[in-house]
């Protein structure tokens, strides 16, 4: 995709900074990893081999999660599929949320995120009803919530 090595508008959705951090320990029966703003992890059974403690770091300012430990990789049969909320979220960059900030659904896109460029994008699918979008992670690394 031509948006590989660029940079997208990241979904902002404002959280108290003492709210940025979550943690959970699942073990191979599955689980679920809460994070701060209506978002989730949810590990189907089999998705990791042993009880491990997971965590997250998430950006106050946009719906951007850091996930540890780094370098996790998951079967193809047992991915974990991350749920971003974009309920109260808005454009950042924009010079106001009323002219233009308002979030066209179709337009989100879950990636994967190399320091500040696209390294990935994630099948994507969403839910405008629930205000939800979801894509299942390969690996642990840091993760976005993006509009083109």
């Amino acid at each position: 995709m031509g948006l590989i090595g660029t940079t997208l508008r990241i979904v902002g959705q404002l959280l108290p900074i003492l709210d940025t951090y979550s943690e959970a320990t699942i073990g191979p029966e599955g689980g679920t990893l809460a994070i701060a703003g209506g978002h989730s992890l949810y590990f189907p059974p089999g998705a990791l081999p042993d009880t491990l403690t997971v965590s997250a770091v998430r950006d106050p300012l946009k719906i951007l999660v850091d996930f540890a430990p780094h370098g996790l990789v998951f079967p193809d049969s047992a991915q974990p599929q991350l749920t971003y909320s974009y309920e109260g979220g808005i454009l950042l960059g924009l010079l106001s949320p009323l002219l233009g900030g308002l979030i066209d659904p179709s337009d989100l896109l879950v990636v994967y995120l190399n320091g500040r460029l696209v390294a990935d994008i994630l099948p994507t699918t969403v839910d405008e009803d629930a205000k939800v979008a979801t894509a299942n992670l390969s690996h642990f690394s840091t993760y976005a919530l993006a509009t083109d």
